[in-house]
């Protein structure tokens, strides 16, 4: 982890992929430039989070977690933060300012604003309360829908049913021209 950590080297050759297929379909004309939405589910969330910090490729995201910042080590307990320390990333919002800045949403100041979806597990939607707050306040369109009684994984069936409901209701609203 701590090598692909580094420059944020990892999320940044995930998106340099996403953006080579999203562009070769635009290219085909399958694909509608302006309406591109990414979704992530654990490592995937984090990987589109980042797509939304560095890139203007994307029209809107959902996630199920939300956000990696340096306020998710504070929020998330000593062995959370340990674990991702150890992976190489600043042990301080001081230490670190620069790499924040670069790879989360809540740092990159210049992000383009897109329609933010966030469906949250009651163990860890607090992880992302800062960065939440913090969009909303740069004025972009974010919800956050919190299920009770979820863990990392949404295991139980009406909500695993009100997720992809909502999901699919949330992107024919967003996604319109």
């Amino acid at each position: 982890m701590r090598a692909n950590t580094k420059g944020w080297m990892d999320r940044r050759s995930n998106l340099s992929s996403l953006d080579t297929i999203i562009r070769k379909l635009v290219d085909e004309g399958v694909v509608d430039p302006d309406r591109v939405a990414i979704t992530g589910q654990s490592d995937g969330a984090s990987t589109a989070t980042y797509a939304l910090a560095s890139s203007t490729l994307f029209s809107a995201a959902i996630l199920s977690t939300c956000c990696e910042s340096d306020s998710m080590l504070a929020f998330g307990g000593e062995g959370l933060a340990n674990f991702y320390v150890r992976g190489g990333y600043p042990a301080s919002r001081y230490s670190g300012q620069a790499f924040w800045r670069e790879g989360t949403l809540e740092g990159a100041t210049t992000a383009r604003p897109v329609p933010l979806l966030i469906q949250a597990s009651s163990a860890e939607f607090r992880l992302g309360l800062t960065t939440y707050s913090e969009l909303r306040s740069r004025g972009w369109p974010v919800e956050m829908f919190v299920y009770p009684d979820e863990g990392h994984v949404k295991i139980h069936p009406a909500h695993r049913y009100a997720i992809y409901r909502r999901n699919v209701e949330w992107l024919t609203q967003n996604m319109k021209q």
